[in-house]
């Protein structure tokens, strides 16, 4: 359960040729897809990557296994960045800035 939902969308998490269909949401620190039939939890930690082929599909991998999301609606690429940063800085990668953006006068 995502106690504090930052976005949702409709998806399928596929299983071979089949899959449920359900709700992808994603939290502050996780992200949980939600069906009758196939629940699951991924806290960004437990992460080791997430990649995307197109704007609606969604691939996350954890050390116990790849699982595909097909997304139902249009996933924009800042939230998949913004996504992809979340889940990078809960396992210790921090974000690098330019010294441009540091500079004060």
């Amino acid at each position: 359960q995502v106690a504090d939902v930052q976005w949702s969308t409709p998806a399928k998490m596929l299983r071979g040729r089949s899959g449920s269909n359900g709700a992808l949401k994603v939290g502050a620190d996780r992200i949980v897809f939600e069906s009758s039939k196939d629940s699951r939890t991924w806290r960004y930690s437990d992460i080791l990557d997430i990649a995307s082929e197109s704007p609606f599909e969604l691939t996350i991998t954890t050390l116990d296994r790849e699982t595909r999301i097909q997304l139902k609606q249009f996933l924009p690429e800042e939230r998949y960045n913004d996504l992809w940063r979340r889940i990078s800085e809960a396992n210790g990668l921090h974000a690098f800035h330019s010294s441009l953006e540091n500079h004060h006068d």
